[in-house]
């Protein structure tokens, strides 16, 4: 099962993006992991989404630290 802010990510795509096309590339080396989703959706202002209280980056950025802080304490929850 993927973790949780995955299915998040293709969530808010699917919901609010308008896309015809989704990218997902996933890089790693021993130093880091890098994951990388790009669609053709019609984009958005961040910042001007936070201050309206849509906070799903927010929480996506969160669960995304949780992750790479269980792994770097040996933890593949």
């Amino acid at each position: 099962m993927p973790p949780q802010f995955i299915e998040e990510l293709f969530t808010n795509i699917a919901r609010h993006a308008r896309v015809t096309r989704v990218r997902v590339s996933l890089e790693h080396s021993p130093e880091q992991i890098q994951l990388c989703v790009e669609d053709n959706g019609e984009g958005f202002d961040p910042e001007s989404a936070r201050k309206s209280g849509h906070l799903g980056l927010v929480g996506i950025r969160e669960r995304v630290n949780a992750r790479v802080h269980a792994l770097k304490h040996g933890r593949v929850d």
